[in-house]
């Protein structure tokens, strides 16, 4: 059994690590902030090096390209709203906090949909995570919720 660190992995046919994916969802989470999570992972080994990195909330996602560990700050690679993402798979009544399963749920169900291809990038934040070559890259791969491995 592979050690896996994050909410979540997305691996390759092969078994490689294309992306780790950690779930926030306080309100309001900053790039200021999703640098500080990124930065203490790495700082307590719970971040390993991967072509992809991405810090997801309900609100706000944040994904680093090339995810190397140096330097310890450096800002996300792109940031992008999620209210659309919620929005497709869950009714949410306005102004509810997911509670970290909930958020869980949607997210592997968005990712591994972009994986199989039957989410194809014509919407946000699809279009930018595309733009940036993450959805070509997960294509075909594994979607393993953290609780899993």
């Amino acid at each position: 059994m592979q050690t896996m660190l994050g909410d979540i992995s997305i691996r390759s046919r092969d078994g490689t690590q294309i992306a780790v994916v950690e779930l926030k969802n306080p309100r309001n989470l900053t790039g200021e902030a999703a640098r500080l999570y990124r930065r203490n992972m790495i700082v307590h080994g719970a971040l390993p090096q991967t072509h992809f990195f991405l810090l997801l909330s309900q609100d706000v996602g944040y994904l680093w390209k090339d995810a190397r560990l140096e330097p310890l700050d450096a800002p996300p690679t792109v940031e992008f709203s999620m209210v659309s993402v919620i929005e497709r798979y869950l009714t949410v009544p306005h102004g509810h906090r997911l509670i970290e399963i909930e958020l869980e749920i949607v997210i592997v169900q968005w990712l591994g949909d972009l994986a199989a291809g039957l989410e194809l990038p014509t919407q946000e934040p699809d279009k930018t995570l595309a733009a940036v070559g993450f959805v070509g890259a997960i294509r075909g791969a594994s979607v393993v919720p953290e609780a899993v491995a």
